[in-house]
């Protein structure tokens, strides 16, 4: 489960935002073509619950890291992401829980699937999602595993 909310200090860890569970999601990149330009990707998530109106960040990090990292890796991929300006795309709370949702990806996002598809190997995208606000209380959870609800995201192009 991935949840954004408010941040709030912490003794313990003080440059983490709280409450949140360290969340970050990889999706695998095939090889393709996309001769005619760029393809539209649209990404699928579920959002199990919420509090407010929490705007949303999808970010992505680029990095070679091992996958699944160690336990001692995820604080380093999900900060690296919450600290991301790479913003694959933007969303709000919606009205409603237990519920997919889709959202557009950016022209930019796009642009570097595209060219990830075209290396002829299959390439890794590593994202997060990140809650930019400071209200008191409010919060997404945006939920998924490999078993249960993965997010997932769409490309159509023509060949």
């Amino acid at each position: 489960m991935i949840t954004r909310a408010f941040y709030r200090y912490s003794q313990q860890h003080p440059d983490w935002p709280y409450p949140r569970q360290i969340g970050v999601c990889q999706f695998k990149i095939p090889p393709f073509d996309c001769p005619s330009g760029i393809p539209a990707c649209t990404l699928y998530y579920y959002q199990e619950s919420h509090s407010g109106d929490a705007d949303l960040l999808f970010n992505a990090w680029y990095a070679d890291v091992q996958w699944p990292p160690q336990p001692a890796g995820y604080y380093t991929i999900y900060m690296a992401i919450w600290n991301s300006t790479d913003t694959l795309a933007t969303d709000s709370t919606r009205a409603n829980d237990d519920c997919w949702y889709k959202v557009p990806l950016r022209l930019s996002a796009c642009a570097a699937i595209a060219d990830s598809g075209a290396t002829g190997d299959t390439t890794v995208l590593l994202t997060g999602w990140v809650y930019s606000g400071t209200e008191n209380g409010y919060y997404t959870d945006v939920s998924g595993t490999y078993a249960s609800n993965p997010p997932y995201i769409k490309i159509v192009y023509d060949d």
